[in-house]
C-alpha cells in the first residue's frame, strides 16, 4: 500500500487550514508593520509656513554694475547673486521670479544676444521668467536660444502660435514642504505695437483677463497659492494693465509685475490682490514674504532690496532719489568673472572716441533738458538723409535708451543710447496724413515711451484734452494739409510700432542704415564739440505734471 497517496492539486486537508489562516494572518500583521516602519505615511501640512520670492523684471541687458547720478557702481547680476544667496541662507522656501524684458539694454548685452544676461541668470538661479515685449526685438531664433540656454522656463500662457498652443510654457507648478505654488505668465497685448511686425507675424496675443480666467480653476485644483507672473504694467488707469488683472480676476494671491519701470515702497492693492514692482534694470529686487496657514495664504510682507544702492522712498510710480550705500554687496567673483569678460569684449569693440559733450545730453522729460538727446538724433536722421527731399524727422522717445554723458563721447555709448537695431527710413504722406500724424502724437502721454521726438525747425501744439495738434510747423511753415511732405523715422515706427498707423499709409523707402551708425557718423560730422538744445519743439498742454512722468517701457 501506498504510504503517500497523491491528492488533487489544490486542495488541502480541513484540518489544516486552521493553522495555515493563523500563519497568513500573523505574516500579513509582520508585513505590514515593516512597511509602516520603512515608510511611515506623509505627514500633515504644517499648520503655518512661510514662502519668500523675490522678483526683478525689466532687467534690459545690464549684466554688469552701471552708474546712476550721484550713485556709481549700482545692480549688476554679481551683486545681485551675492543678495539671493543671502536671502536662501535665512529662508527655506524662496522662489526667484523675472517679470520680463530682461533682453535689450546695454552693449554687453546687446552685441551678445543677452548671452551674459541668461549665463548670470542661470548662476542666481532663477526659478522662471514671464516673456516681455524686448523678448521679441530680434528674430525668433535668438528668443529660442535664449530659452535653450536657461535653466529654467520661460512663461506666456497667452502668446499663442498658428495652432493655438502657447510659443512656451504657460505656467509653472513648484512643490514645497507642506504646499504647492501655481506661477502663470502673461505678455502684455500692447506687444503687437511694441515689436517689429515680422517678428510676431505668426503669433496671437490673446487678451490676458481672458487666458487668465481660462487657467485659473486648473491652478486652484493644482496649487496652493497661485501667483501671476506677468509683463502688463501699472498705469494709473485701473481698467488696464495689472490692475486690470487684479480686479477681474481676484483669486490671484500675488501678481508680480514689469513694463512700466515703477518704483514702489508698498504694495499696490486692486481689491485684495496685491500687485508688486521692482522699478528697472536690476537697482533693486522685490522682496515678497507670503504667510501662510493651513496651505492658504494669511498675509504679505513686502519691500524693495537695493542692489548697491540707497534709496530715499517716494510715492507710487515716482523715482525715488538715489544715493551711494553705507554698505556695498560683495559681487560674487566667479560670475563677476564672466560678466567682465564681455565688458572687456565690448570696451575693445567701442573705444573710439567720436567726440565732446559739454553737458549731458538727455532723454527724460522730467529733467532739465529732457529732450536735447532726442533732438540730437532726429536732427542727425535729417543730415543723413539731405539731398533726398526730406522735411523733418519724426520718431518715438523710447527707442533711445540711455542719456549721453558728459565728457568725450565713446562709441560705446551711442550703442547705449540706440540699442536696438532699427534702421532709417523714409515715409512719404499727404499734409493730411502729417496732421493725422500729430493728432496720434497728441493722444499719448507725454512721459510714455511712445511721446514723439522732433527734428529741429518743427514745432506744434499738442493738445492733450483735446486729443489734437494744432499750431504745427514744419521748417518755419504752417503745415499745408494739401502739399505732400517727407519724414524720416526708424523702421520700427515706420511698420506702425508704438501705434504709428499712419506711417503705414505713405510710401516706405528703407535706407538699411543703422541709426546708431547713422548718430555716431553725425557727432564725428558735427566737430569736436556739440552744443545742446534744450529749447523745447513739441509743448503739451493738458498732459500729466512731470511728477507723475516714468520711463520708457
Amino acid at each position: 500500500m501506498n504510504r503517500y497517496r497523491v491528492r488533487p492539486a489544490g486542495r488541502l486537508q480541513p484540518s489544516l487550514i486552521p493553522l495555515i489562516l493563523i500563519l497568513a494572518a500573523t505574516l500579513a500583521l509582520a508585513a505590514c508593520g515593516a512597511r509602516q516602519a520603512s515608510a511611515p505615511p506623509p505627514a500633515a501640512a504644517p499648520a503655518e509656513a512661510e514662502l519668500v520670492i523675490l522678483h526683478t523684471n525689466d532687467h534690459h541687458g545690464h549684466p554688469l554694475k552701471y552708474d546712476l547720478p550721484g550713485c556709481p557702481g549700482v545692480g549688476g547680476l554679481a551683486a545681485r547673486l551675492t543678495l539671493v544667496n543671502g536671502v536662501r541662507s535665512r529662508h527655506a522656501n524662496v522662489l526667484v521670479l523675472d517679470a520680463g524684458d530682461v533682453n535689450q539694454g546695454r552693449p554687453e548685452s546687446n552685441l551678445f544676444l543677452g548671452e551674459p544676461d541668461f549665463i548670470g541668470y542661470n548662476a542666481i538661479g532663477y526659478d522662471a521668467m514671464a516673456l516681455g515685449n524686448h523678448e521679441f526685438d530680434a528674430a525668433r531664433t535668438v528668443l529660442m536660444e535664449q530659452k535653450a540656454a536657461a535653466r529654467f522656463p520661460f512663461l506666456s500662457a497667452n502668446i499663442l502660435t498658428a495652432d493655438g498652443k502657447p510659443l512656451v510654457e504657460p505656467y509653472l507648478i513648484r512643490r514645497f514642504p507642506g504646499f504647492t505654488v501655481a506661477v502663470l505668465g502673461l505678455t502684455t497685448a500692447e506687444t503687437r505695437t511694441l515689436v517689429l511686425p515680422r517678428n510676431i507675424r505668426d503669433l496671437t496675443i490673446a487678451d490676458e483677463v481672458a487666458t487668465a480666467r481660462r487657467y485659473l480653476p486648473e491652478l486652484r485644483r493644482k496649487a496652493d497659492v497661485v501667483i501671476a507672473l506677468v509683463h502688463l504694467g501699472i498705469s494709473e488707469d485701473p481698467g488696464f494693465g495689472s490692475r486690470r488683472l487684479a480686479r477681474e480676476c481676484p483669486e490671484f494671491d500675488l501678481i508680480v509685475d514689469g513694463h512700466t519701470h515703477t518704483f514702489m515702497d508698498h504694495p499696490l492693492y486692486e481689491g485684495r490682490v496685491p500687485i508688486v514692482q521692482a522699478w528697472a534694470r536690476g537697482i533693486v529686487m522685490g522682496q515678497a514674504t507670503l504667510r501662510l496657514r493651513h496651505r492658504r495664504v494669511a498675509g504679505l510682507e513686502w519691500q524693495p532690496l537695493p542692489v548697491n544702492v540707497a534709496l530715499a522712498p517716494g510715492a507710487l510710480f515716482h523715482d525715488p532719489k538715489v544715493a551711494p550705500p553705507a554698505e556695498r554687496l560683495a559681487e560674487d567673483a566667479a560670475l563677476l568673472a564672466q560678466m567682465a569678460d564681455y565688458g572687456a569684449k565690448v570696451d575693445a569693440m567701442l573705444a573710439a572716441v567720436i567726440g565732446h559733450a559739454p553737458a549731458t545730453y538727455r532723454n527724460n522729460p522730467g529733467r532739465a533738458g529732457g529732450y536735447s538727446l532726442g533732438g540730437l538724433v532726429c536732427d542727425a536722421l535729417v543730415w543723413y538723409t539731405q539731398g533726398k527731399g526730406v522735411d523733418f524727422a519724426l520718431m518715438n522717445r523710447g527707442s533711445i535708451r540711455a542719456d549721453l554723458p558728459e565728457g568725450p563721447i565713446l562709441l560705446k555709448a551711442v550703442y547705449a543710447a540706440l540699442p536696438f537695431d532699427n534702421t532709417a527710413v523714409i515715409v512719404t504722406l499727404s499734409g493730411a496724413d502729417v496732421q493725422a500724424l500729430f493728432d496720434y502724437t497728441a493722444t499719448i502721454d507725454s512721459f510714455q515711451g511712445a511721446s514723439p521726438i522732433v527734428s529741429a525747425g518743427v514745432s506744434a501744439v499738442l493738445d492733450h484734452a483735446a486729443r489734437r495738434a494744432r499750431d504745427i510747423r514744419i521748417n518755419g511753415q504752417p503745415l499745408d494739409p494739401a502739399a505732400t511732405y517727407r519724414v524720416v523715422t526708424n523702421s520700427f515706427v515706420a511698420a506702425g510700432g508704438d501705434g504709428y498707423e499712419v506711417f503705414k499709409r505713405g510710401q516706405l523707402y528703407d535706407t538699411t542704415v543703422y541709426m546708431r551708425e547713422i548718430f555716431a557718423a553725425y557727432i564725428q560730422e558735427s566737430g569736436a564739440t556739440l552744443v545742446p538744445d534744450n529749447r523745447p519743439r513739441i509743448i503739451w498742454e493738458g498732459a500729466p505734471p512731470p511728477a507723475a512722468q516714468k520711463p520708457a517701457a
